[in-house]
């Protein structure tokens, strides 16, 4: 079974950042001193890392390997259980998204990106490379990084773990992290096709970053079946179509987007389209979005979110309201009563 693009399409992104806590566990001199594999020493305390995979622990932690948190960067429950950090400092608290409301904007973190540094074991690949074996190949978790260059791959129909079934993409990222050399030094163009095949695409978990995706004619990203998903330093340039693109599925019950210091532009000759577009059915889960430190210009709407009286699920947004130019309408909430819809302006 092939899975086409006449599915509802919506964006999302989760960045929660949570209070501190103590993870401290055990006195030590040094490292070694400390007994468990996710202990480093701090200040003669035992500490706990990050968890050991980017997602682990609470939703849209984006943890590097070995990334050392202290204990104000950690929310916790237990002081023995794993501590979930948050790179950068602890963000402040944005305010509550009721059914139709908005989350408030966020508070300022640290200055450390949410995508943290690149790990040491990751996967060379060239222009040269086949992306397709590449990434069919990769286990999750892995961490792809491109040499600087420009990425055409060709469309092919990717096996989904779900069901078997396939999703038509030149590119598809399952759970993995896919990093360039830099924006404007490593380019992907993901120019799709009339027929239902999109460019680059991820499904479940996946980080995209220090690249730039020309999207041209279709859209720049397109997420399937979503839950975590994190762009870092991300260029994303089309035509009038959609930036990113949220697709989520049945059997969700929360699904994230961050976006963080990137750009979404609309490089066609009208305002047209969405640089994010969020839309929530009920068996698709609530949807949070988190934009921070971003370029989102040219777009009929910058991001755009509709929820219904006739859905339980909603969508919250939070963002700094900085960087949106050029637009007919920066962040555009609707609440609709089918058949109307009451739309507001949240970043006049």
């Amino acid at each position: 079974m092939t899975r086409r693009l006449w599915m509802p399409l919506v964006f999302a992104v989760l960045a929660l950042f949570l209070g501190a806590s103590n993870c401290n566990v055990a006195t030590c001199t040094t490292d070694a001193d400390c007994t468990a594999d996710n202990e480093y020493c701090s200040g003669n305390t035992c500490t706990l890392r990050c968890p050991q995979a980017a997602g682990d622990g609470m939703p849209g932690s984006s943890c590097e390997l070995d990334t050392h948190c202290d204990s104000s960067q950690c929310d916790n429950d237990t002081a023995n259980a794993s501590c979930t950090c948050v790179v950068g400092g602890t963000g402040g608290t944005g305010g509550s998204a009721g059914v139709g409301g908005t989350g408030g904007t966020a508070g300022t973190g640290g200055t450390g990106s949410p995508c943290g540094p690149l790990p040491a074991n990751v996967i060379q690949v060239t222009a040269d490379d086949d992306l397709y074996d590449v990434l069919t190949a990769a286990p999750g978790g892995s961490v792809i990084l491109l040499a600087p260059g420009n990425y055409a791959p060709p469309i092919h129909d990717w096996t989904l773990p779900d069901d078997g079934g396939t999703w038509p993409s030149q590119a598809l990222l399952i759970d993995v992290t896919l990093a360039g050399s830099g924006e404007g030094q490593t380019t992907l163009t993901m120019t799709g096709d009339p027929y239902g095949a999109v460019g680059l695409s991820t499904y479940g978990s996946a980080t995209i970053r220090d690249l730039t995706i020309a999207g041209r004619e279709f859209w720049g990203v397109s997420c399937v079946n979503p839950e975590n998903v994190t762009l870092c330093n991300v260029t994303v340039e089309t035509y009038g179509n959609d930036a990113i693109t949220w697709n989520p599925w049945p059997g969700r019950t929360l699904s994230s987007l961050i976006i963080y210091e990137s750009t979404l532009r609309n490089v066609g000759s009208q305002q047209s389209g969405a640089g994010v577009d969020l839309y929530c059915y009920e068996e698709g889960g609530d949807i949070t979005a988190d934009i921070q430190k971003s370029q989102i210009s040219g777009w009929l709407s910058g991001v755009s979110y509709t929820m219904s009286t006739q859905e339980s699920c909603t969508i919250s947004v939070s963002t700094d309201c900085e960087g949106f130019t050029d637009n007919e309408s920066n962040v555009l909430r609707a609440m609709c009563d089918p058949p109307t819809c009451d739309a507001q302006e949240e970043c006049p």
